[in-house]
């Protein structure tokens, strides 16, 4: 009996303990674009908008490849807000 209760207890440590790694990985700005990036794919010759938000501020017309063969970190889908543009708003 008393062995079952501390398997639970180190089972739902255990579960706790992944689940605060998940959010911290999550805190320390994961790209959302998730991945490496086509290495074929820089320089962009894009043919339709995707715009992307870099973490440096600049909005990314070509999406996650541009942003990546430009060394940013996508932080959302979609243009960057005016609060958060760098003096360079608009690559691609």
């Amino acid at each position: 009996m008393m062995a079952s209760f501390s398997v639970r207890i180190a089972l739902l440590f255990l579960v706790f303990c992944l689940i605060g790694l998940q959010a911290a990985d999550g805190q320390a700005g994961g790209d959302i674009c998730g991945g490496v990036p086509d290495p074929f794919a820089c320089p962009t010759n894009c043919v339709q908008e995707d715009l992307v938000c870099g973490a440096d501020g600049v909005t990314y017309s070509c999406g996650c490849d541009d942003a990546a063969c430009n060394g940013a970190r996508v932080v959302k889908r979609g243009a960057c807000d005016a609060s958060n543009a760098g003096s360079d708003s608009v690559r691609g």
